[in-house]
């Protein structure tokens, strides 16, 4: 399916299927307020579902839930040992 394009605001935007979004980031920051909160009050946030891993009282299976998405994004910014996921097998 050819990507659709949508003019407006002087702004090119891709318009695609809403996709599962998962949100990786290292955990030594104030994600709640740098980062969720202002995803949570984007456009994003109303074209596709995002998946925030460390909400309060969330215990998943980090490995199954990325499986299940269909795009991570990852916020670098912090140092991070790692997203609690190695090893990961990616198929295409």
């Amino acid at each position: 399916m050819a990507n659709l394009f949508l003019f407006a605001c002087d702004k090119v935007r891709v318009i695609l299927p809403r996709m599962k979004i998962y949100i990786a980031h290292a955990s030594s920051f104030p994600y709640e307020k740098e980062l969720y909160e202002p995803l949570r009050s984007s456009p994003l946030a109303q074209e596709h579902d995002l998946v925030f891993p460390h909400e309060a009282g969330r215990d998943v299976n980090t490995k199954a839930l990325i499986e299940s998405c269909d795009i991570v994004v990852a916020e670098v910014s912090y140092s991070s040992i790692g997203l609690g996921i190695e090893p990961l097998t990616f198929s295409t």
